[in-house]
């Protein structure tokens, strides 16, 4: 990963200029320079928070869940049946599973539960399965016990749910159910994620990994007009993050946030590897439309501040019959990292999202306390949609001098 290893001493000078950069044109791009030739990120050990070390004594059971076609979906009237809006809860380290997940009739329950998601969605899910390679790729990532933040923000979310759940089932036996916190809020929802979230919480209480999960449905659709929508996904996805919040410092070491896509536990691990290979403070997964095009072009820049495509550039395509991709990063002072990306290497840059994101637990909590936010610098109105809640946090990032933040193509 192309790192700019050039410290500079951290001046209060600096603030004033801080404080007005993050939205518009001009500040992203002087906010772009500066992070590039002012990278004060440290190296050594700081880049870690805890050193992922081997621990092969946790509880680690692989098991097979994979519903076969004549295993029986559960019963839907037993899942939790608390009336929209719910909040279900359950803490793994003060309540502990009545069985281990590896045993026959906690097996048996988990294929069950998955043969009954999969019924609801009926969805045309890829084929995941992790190959030896994986594992003996992964093995750093696998063996920690380095505490994992998961965060989503889902709406009308029934068509990746499955594929969610059917990741988590791999996952959890694979690293350690105890390892993992799932935190997700649902509002707004007029299909069938409400249930399918019921069925994710008695997964995760077989396997033992605690969960908060908050689901309003139709009872909350949230009203995104006059300028309102960045306001409303920032607070939303603090919402998702307020158990984070409420641990304390230390508790967890990354934070995970993943939007609504399809993907597979190879695209979770990818990230995780090199997010801590890298000593990364954030990593990216990529998002893909249909057509070989970024899905999501507004948050992701260059370490020159560039968009990775040109606006007039994209609009052609989608005006045309797609048949040749705009190019990507066409500004020749971008070319080192157009090449990189297209090597499907890990690829500094100065901010992303794209479906998934790892972060270093460590920008939530004091004395940096970041939170998503709107812009700050629209002298117009009060709320602003001028820049997304996703790319405003790798801004903040820079602020805070956490600023090795990369994209990996790997993950898409």
């Amino acid at each position: 990963m192309p790192y700019h290893n050039h410290h500079f001493g951290w001046r209060d000078r600096w603030r004033p200029i801080f404080k007005w950069l993050g939205g518009g044109t001009v500040g992203l791009i002087l906010l772009s320079l500066i992070a590039r030739h002012y990278n004060p990120t440290p190296e050594g050990p700081e880049g870690f928070v805890r050193s992922p070390e081997p621990n092969y004594d946790a509880a680690r059971v692989p098991v097979d869940i994979e519903p076969g076609v004549l295993t029986p979906p559960f019963p839907l009237e037993k899942l939790n049946q608390s009336a929209i809006p719910y909040v279900l809860e359950y803490d793994a380290t003060t309540e502990l599973p009545e069985e281990p997940y590896w045993s026959p009739a906690s097996t048996q329950t988990l294929r069950s539960l998955l043969a009954v998601a999969q019924r609801v969605t009926n969805p045309n899910a890829p084929s995941c399965q992790l190959t030896k390679w994986h594992l003996e790729r992964y093995a750093p990532i696998i063996n920690s016990t380095s505490p994992i933040f998961f965060a989503l923000n889902l709406l009308e979310a029934e068509h990746v749910m499955p594929s969610f759940l059917q990741s988590l089932s791999t996952l959890l036996p694979l690293m350690g159910p105890p390892r993992f916190f799932i935190s997700i809020t649902e509002n707004g929802s007029k299909d069938r994620t409400p249930t399918l979230l019921r069925i994710l919480a008695s997964m995760l209480r077989v396997f033992g990994a605690s969960y908060r999960i908050t689901s309003e449905g139709k009872t909350n659709v949230a009203d995104k007009s006059n300028h309102m929508r960045i306001a409303v996904l920032a607070a939303v996805r603090n919402l998702a993050l307020q158990p984070l919040y409420d641990g304390g410092p230390g508790k967890f070491d990354t934070v995970l946030f993943i939007n609504d896509v399809v993907h597979c536990p190879a695209d979770i691990l990818e990230v995780l590897y090199q997010h801590w290979k890298q000593r990364a403070d954030m990593s990216c997964s990529v998002d893909w439309h249909d057509d070989p095009v970024i899905y999501d072009r507004w948050v992701i820049r260059s370490m020159t501040g560039h968009p990775y495509y040109e606006h007039g550039a994209i609009q052609d395509y989608w005006d045309s019959p797609r048949l040749v991709p705009p190019p990507m990063l066409p500004h020749p002072e971008d070319a080192k990292e157009r090449e990189r990306f297209g090597r499907r290497l890990p690829t500094q840059v100065f901010s992303c999202w794209n479906g998934m994101a790892a972060m270093d637990a460590r920008a939530f909590y004091p004395p940096r306390n970041i939170r998503f936010r709107e812009a700050r610098n629209d002298p117009e109105r009060e709320h602003t949609d001028k820049q997304s809640e996703c790319f405003l946090i790798p801004v903040d990032f820079w602020k805070q001098r956490m600023g090795r933040i990369q994209i990996v193509p790997r993950a898409s």
